[in-house]
């Protein structure tokens, strides 16, 4: 893996954005996912082209179904603050050279919810760390596994949100987003075809 060369990269690709040791327990059903994570799920998928699927299972994994977040944090992902940036301090843990080690760290402070999933969008969307997930980003499994070892330090990161989605049958809110951006795009591709070229059915 490359040393990362931005801000969001650092975040990612040094700690396991844990702020609570929770990875371990969430891997079942969590009891609800609220409207507003959904919806702001279905936003980041919308705007920076990232699976809501795997938002979610980033939400449910990383905040324990939204129990555990840094005090007054806003911040349901571990995304570490930036120069200039609100933080809190909390515990994390992360994987060091095959360790389990337990540490401090300053973790963003976001004004809301949906401030913080367009970050963490933004992130997966632009970071040069996470190229290979925009590459199978209408595959959310694939896009999962690649996560590992770049968003977070745990390897069993992808296999864990994998397991979340499935549980929790998460891909039915990709669906809905990928219908109607199949619908938009039949429309515009369709029109001008029709017009230049007979279609043909084999």
């Amino acid at each position: 893996m490359g040393q990362p060369n931005t801000p969001h990269e650092s975040h990612a690709s040094h700690h396991p954005h844990t702020p609570h040791n929770h990875h371990h327990h969430v891997t079942s059903l969590c009891n609800t996912f609220p409207k507003d994570v959904i919806d702001a799920a279905q936003a980041t998928t919308k705007k920076w082209g990232v699976p809501a699927s795997v938002t979610l299972a980033q939400w449910a994994l990383e905040s324990a179904c939204g129990s555990k977040l840094p005090v007054g944090s806003n911040n349901p992902f571990g995304i570490k603050v930036r120069k200039g940036q609100k933080g809190v301090m909390t515990t994390t843990h992360e994987d060091k050279k095959g360790k389990h080690v337990k540490t401090t760290a300053e973790f963003r402070q976001y004004t809301s919810l949906k401030e913080a999933f367009d970050d963490h969008g933004r992130l997966l969307a632009t970071g040069t760390g996470f190229t290979k997930a925009r590459l199978v980003n209408d595959k959310p499994e694939k896009y999962a596994e690649a996560l590992t070892h770049t968003y977070a330090t745990d390897p069993h990161y992808g296999s864990k949100l994998k397991s979340i989605m499935k549980k929790n049958n998460l891909t039915q809110y990709d669906a809905i987003e990928l219908k109607a951006g199949e619908a938009e795009a039949a429309q515009v591709k369709d029109g001008p075809t029709e017009i230049k070229t007979p279609i043909t059915l084999p």
